[in-house]
C-alpha cells in the first residue's frame, strides 16, 4: 500500500524491469560495436599487410612472398616478410577478433613465428603483382577461428575477410566460399593446410 512516502510494489517492479532492458540493451549495443571494431580493424590489419607485401613484391620482380617449400605454409611465407624488414610490427598478423599473441624478438633481436602469432591465411603458390585483381592474397585462416581457437572470432560471424592482390581488403560471406571450405581456396593455413 501507498501512503505518499515511498514507492508502491508495483512501481518497484517497474523500474526494475525498465532497468534490466536498459541493461540488456546496452549490453547488446556493445557486442555489436565490438564486433564491427574486431572486424575494422582486422581489415586494417590485412589492407597494412598488402601494402608492405606489394612493396615487398616490387623490390622482387613483382612476386610477393612466398614459402617456396614442398608444402608451403602462411607461417613461413609471413616469416620471408617479418625477416626482410628491419622494423616490422609482429602485431599485424595478429587479428583482434583471434586470440594470437604477437611474436617477440629472440635474444639475438630476429623474430621467429609460431602458429600462435599469425591470424591470417595466405597464398600458398609464388603470386605475382599482375595477377587477376580477383586474386585473394590473404584472409583470416579460418572462419572458424585460429588454430588455437574453437569457434568463429567475434566479428567475423558469416564470412572471412580477404585482402585481394590489388590491396583491397574486404569481408567476404561464407556463401561465396566453395563447400567445405574453411578459408578462400588457393590459401594455406599455418600449417600448410588447404582447408
Amino acid at each position: 500500500m501507498n501512503n505518499g512516502r515511498g514507492l508502491n510494489a508495483f512501481t518497484l517492479g517497474l523500474l526494475i524491469f525498465l532497468g534490466a532492458v536498459g541493461i540488456f540493451w546496452f549490453a547488446s549495443a556493445v557486442r555489436t560495436a565490438r564486433r564491427k571494431s574486431n572486424r575494422a580493424f582486422c581489415i586494417s590489419h590485412l589492407k597494412l599487410i598488402g601494402a608492405l607485401c606489394i612493396s615487398r613484391a616490387d623490390d622482387q620482380d613483382g612476386v610477393f612472398p612466398y614459402d617456396p617449400s614442398p608444402t608451403p605454409s602462411a607461417l613461413n611465407a609471413f616469416q620471408v616478410l617479418v625477416d626482410e624488414s628491419d622494423d616490422f610490427n609482429t602485431r599485424l598478423l595478429c587479428s583482434p577478433a583471434h586470440f594470437d599473441t604477437p611474436a617477440v624478438p629472440s635474444s639475438s633481436g630476429s623474430y621467429v613465428l609460431g602458429a600462435s602469432n599469425v591470424s591470417y591465411a595466405y597464398r600458398g603458390a609464388a603470386t605475382a603483382v599482375d595477377s587477376r585483381s580477383s586474386t585473394i592474397l590473404a584472409s583470416n585462416d579460418t572462419y572458424l577461428g585460429a588454430p588455437n581457437e574453437g569457434e568463429q572470432p567475434e566479428g567475423h560471424e558469416g564470412g572471412v575477410n580477404v585482402l585481394m592482390v590489388t590491396g583491397e581488403a574486404y569481408f567476404l560471406p561464407l556463401d561465396q566460399l566453395a563447400s567445405g571450405r574453411n578459408f578462400p581456396e588457393g590459401l594455406v593455413d599455418n600449417y600448410g593446410s588447404t582447408k
